[in-house]
């Protein structure tokens, strides 16, 4: 016997009876570009003049950086619904979650410096630029970064084409030594181009960081030692026709190109030997040549040197209310348990997950369909009340899908509302038998601009509802038939606002799924940390009408809630915490079954305990809603974050579920080895090759750090930002140090400050399924193992040269990043390294005789770190020669991975 708390008149009973606006570049004009405001910034109409002032500043610079190929055009500028001023409402799904730009409070990693969240390959586009209103609004920003239109296109190249950092940014050495020309090995700052001319100068601490000539150190291979710094010159002493480059050091005057790959201009050459990011990543490529193969300029969008106007029109348009309409499938085909799970989850959605302040309304359809209810605002408990009142009755009759579409954009429509921007959720078991059909709508949906997101329930599918989801920028989410738990997880992630408040979203914390035979039990436990509390719901559901379970809910401090139901009506109980932050800590819940085997779900959301604290999220992707190619894999990717700082140590599984029910569970990791590109970045990412079934895959990601010291905050990494100038070099080597100081606070930070530790927390999202169609004869490995991205070499002991070279990098997998390869190759050479990228075969190999440490023909597990002791062979009679390493792998059918990044290293003898 407990002493326990009823919750019998806060449970809410379910009677069983009762755009993205994407950016395209269109005769040379980019159109599309959306610039959003956080709702935390005030009012303040200075700052919408400013950005305008920005964009006007870099589109001109575009237009010259890519050789009168492509401005800023159409541009959307968004200001929060918060704002009271005279705004016209955005109605073409420009929304702040999916805005290219935005203007927000500063991160702590990287203050008031541009930035762009990349965590692609290259080639792939990034996140968002992030701008701060102190950067767009304050003087004194030029000092730091030169002019802030270029900044902008510098950050512009990251987010559209995909490219990285050429300068030594946080993590990748600042000098190296080149052979570039033949000779002697000469010392070199990392930039590019290498034509770009400088000194160097060491801030000695020991003598109030007096500006000394840089030393070499022998403990770190006779390169400068730590905290030198190169100081390009002043235009007086730069070549007159140097023009390079924007993703190196933007700040200087003369800057205004990107380094390329045409010889005829040597002095704007890409820098291959350069150690930055660019090359690690993008094979030692020029930035031109990523761009120029990207889809803005392959074959399309040539130079128009003619035209006059290439500034962009902007509109200023205010963030708009949510609007969601319902579009229910009520057909012969959803009787039984998929009506009754579909009116459970469609009452959570109304009753907890839609934010205050949204509107939403309700279509049922079967061979024809019926508006239930126009948009209701939701504002307090009774609008909930009534909208969930309004939901459908029992399923009848054939399936006219484009009916209901058409419905849902007349209940978007109603009184003259421009439908555009609002968000259709059409949840169906994917058969169509009526019309009009999915395709026969089409047309009108593109034309209403509204989201179409699909939710399919059960086995049957339905390509162009898909399509259309795609082609409506929505998500697509697949759930099983016998999973309740799934199915109000999807609603509560369509739920989420889009207008970059943290504090109104629920955010899931725990959600399980229990087949329980009669007299049986279940227990489980879960965290709820301090970010979160306010609002908390403890759902439980079940399926047997008959005889219900019974439920018990512990908090950490020994508090008992009890519900023992007896309505049989009833299949959902609701434990709700209106009015009070509920305790962090772990909470334990037990389920008892009686005389009937039950399948019992159990869900767990809150929202942000307090505007003063924010709240810790994790977001979520996957790199394409269709795998139909043979060697295709899909990356999985989850960002975890609180606000905008990263969240590394956290445990992060994807559950990706088959048509057939068949479940696999991926472990994503933030180790910096692809698909992962940024080790400790709070971006985890996994490939995922176990495709069993054709058909539709759901996926699933739970997130969760344990409170034991291992999951932490970091501020550790500033990567993709603008570049800071350190001051300038007269022609005569007199340094002018910048006056707001020498360094970027930002950068270079020791590896072991600026972290804390994280409490024990969970997190549960989705960011929709995919849908797997194999071509013919793919029932083979045709998986290769992934490229290694994070190869790396040094001298054993510089002193020694016969000790050897280390080699050390993560180990690929059979299948990409899964399983175990079959062997290594490594090659090197000494002279034009950056030919091992294009032509891997002209090395010299790596033989077993060669190796002192290590296994060419047993490679760890995927993800093990390798590391092998080898000595070369045919080395140049030098005091000093440069060498550069790449490698790949091969498995067991004979499927080799692309060749990896080259690593290069100075060799003393």
């Amino acid at each position: 016997m407990y002493l326990c708390k009823l919750f019998l008149l806060l449970s809410v009973a379910v009677s069983v009876y009762g755009v993205f606006s994407e950016v395209n570049l269109v005769n040379n004009g980019y159109e599309g570009i959306v610039v959003a405001i956080n709702p935390s910034i005030p009012e303040d109409a200075s700052l919408v003049d400013n950005i305008k002032t920005l964009l006007n500043e870099a589109s001109p610079i575009l237009w010259s950086a890519t050789k009168n190929r492509a401005y800023f055009g159409e541009v959307t500028i968004l200001v929060p619904s918060t704002w009271t001023g005279s705004y016209t409402q955005a109605t073409h799904g420009q929304v702040y979650n999916k805005a290219d730009i935005i203007v927000a409070d500063p991160n702590p990693q990287y203050m008031d410096t541009p930035y762009t969240i990349q965590y692609q390959q290259c080639g792939d586009p990034g996140e968002y630029i992030h701008l701060t209103p102190n950067f767009l609004s304050q003087a004194g920003y030029e000092q730091n970064y030169g002019n802030k239109g270029k900044a902008l296109v510098h950050e512009w190249a990251h987010l559209r084409w995909g490219v990285y950092d050429e300068y030594a940014s946080e993590g990748y050495a600042p000098f190296y030594y080149s052979n570039r020309g033949g000779g002697q090995p000469y010392m070199e700052a990392t930039r590019c181009p290498l034509a770009l001319g400088g000194v160097t100068r060491y801030p000695n601490p020991a003598n109030g960081n007096q500006l000394e000539h840089c030393t070499s150190d022998p403990n770190n291979n006779f390169l400068p030692l730590e905290g030198c710094l190169f100081f390009p010159f002043s235009e007086l002493g730069q070549p007159d026709d140097l023009s390079a480059s924007l993703l190196s050091h933007q700040f200087v005057d003369q800057v205004v190109d990107f380094c390329h790959n045409d010889t005829n201009d040597p002095t704007n050459l890409h820098n291959k030997e350069a150690p930055n990011e660019h090359n690690r990543l993008c094979d030692q490529r020029s930035v031109w040549e990523i761009m120029m193969a990207s889809r803005d300029f392959n074959a399309v969008n040539h130079p128009n040197p003619t035209l006059e106007n290439i500034l962009p029109t902007i509109n200023v348009r205010q963030q708009p209310t949510n609007r969601y309409v319902l579009v229910l499938d009520t057909s012969g085909s959803m009787s039984g348990s998929n009506y009754e799970y579909m009116m459970q989850a469609a009452t959570d959605f109304i009753m907890t997950y839609i934010p205050k302040g949204a509107e939403a309304g309700i279509v049922e359809f079967s061979y024809t369909a019926t508006t239930l209810s126009q948009l209701v605002s939701i504002e307090n408990k009774a609008d909930r009340e009534y909208l969930a009142s309004r939901l459908p009755g029992q399923p009848d009759g054939s399936t006219c899908i484009g009916c209901g579409i058409l419905n849902g954009i007349e209940v978007l429509s109603n009184q003259g509302r421009d439908p555009a921007g609002g968000q259709l959720i059409v949840l169906t078991d994917g058969e169509e038998n009526y019309s009009p059909y999915v395709n026969d709508v089409r047309d009108n949906a593109i034309e209403a601009h509204v989201v179409v997101d699909s939710i399919f329930f059960g086995a049957s599918g339905n390509g162009a509802l898909q399509q259309l989801t795609e082609d409506t920028k929505g998500t697509m989410y697949y759930n099983d038939v016998t999973d309740i738990t799934g199915l109000k997880e999807t609603f509560k992630q369509l739920a989420e606002s889009s207008d970059g408040n943290l504090y109104t979203n629920t955010y899931q914390v725990y959600g399980n799924t229990y087949s329980l035979n009669r007299h049986d039990d279940a227990h489980g436990r879960f965290s709820i940390d301090s970010t979160i509390g306010k609002n908390t719901v403890f759902s439980f559901s079940w399926s047997s009408i008959d005889v219900p379970p019974s439920f018990q809910l512990t908090s950490p401090d020994g508090e008992i809630y009890c519900m023992i139901t007896t309505d049989t009506n009833l299949m959902t109980t609701t434990f709700k915490f209106l009015t009070a932050t509920v305790k962090a800590g772990k909470w334990r819940y037990s389920i008892e079954t009686s005389s009937h085997s039950q399948t019992v779900s159990v869900m767990v959301t809150s929202m942000a305990s307090s505007e003063d604290t924010e709240p810790i999220i994790a977001e979520s992707g996957i790199s394409s809603t269709d795998i139909s190619a043979g060697g295709q894999a899909l990356v999985v990717y989850a960002k975890v974050m609180q606000g905008y700082e990263p969240i590394i140590g956290a445990t992060v599984d994807a559950r990706i579920t088959s048509t057939e029910g068949r479940v696999k569970t991926l472990r994503l990791e933030d180790t910096g080895s692809a698909p992962d590109v940024r080790a400790l970045d709070g971006i985890y990412s996994k490939y995922f090759t176990k495709f069993t079934d054709a058909g539709r895959y759901s996926v699933q990601i739970t997130v969760t750090g344990e409170g034991d010291g291992r999951t932490v905050l970091s501020r550790k990494r500033k990567r993709s930002a603008a570049a800071y100038n350190p001051g300038y070099a007269q022609p005569d080597g007199t340094v002018v140090p910048n006056p707001n100081g020498l360094t970027d606070p930002n950068l270079h930070k020791s590896e072991g400050t600026n972290v804390n530790e994280i409490e024990a927390f969970s997190r549960v999202v989705s960011p929709g399924g995919f849908s797997y169609n194999p071509p013919p004869g793919s029932n083979f490995d045709h998986f290769p193992p992934s490229k290694v991205i994070d190869l790396k070499a040094t001298q054993l002991d510089a002193l020694q040269p016969n000790k050897g070279i280390v080699l050390t990098f993560t180990a690929p997998g059979d299948d990409y990043d899964s399983g175990r390869a079959s062997k290594y190759e490594i090659r090197y050479l000494y002279e034009s390294a950056s030919d091992l990228v294009t032509s891997f075969q002209s090395g010299y190999e790596v033989k077993t005789i060669d190796v002192i440490e290590g296994d060419l023909t047993n490679p760890g597990a995927a993800d093990s770190i390798e590391g092998f002791v080898i000595n070369i062979q045919n080395i140049p009679n030098e005091d000093m020669v440069i060498v550069g390493f790449a490698m790949r792998a091969t498995d067991t059918s004979g499927n080799t991975a692309d060749v990896s990044n080259v690593a290069m290293m100075n060799l003393f003898l």
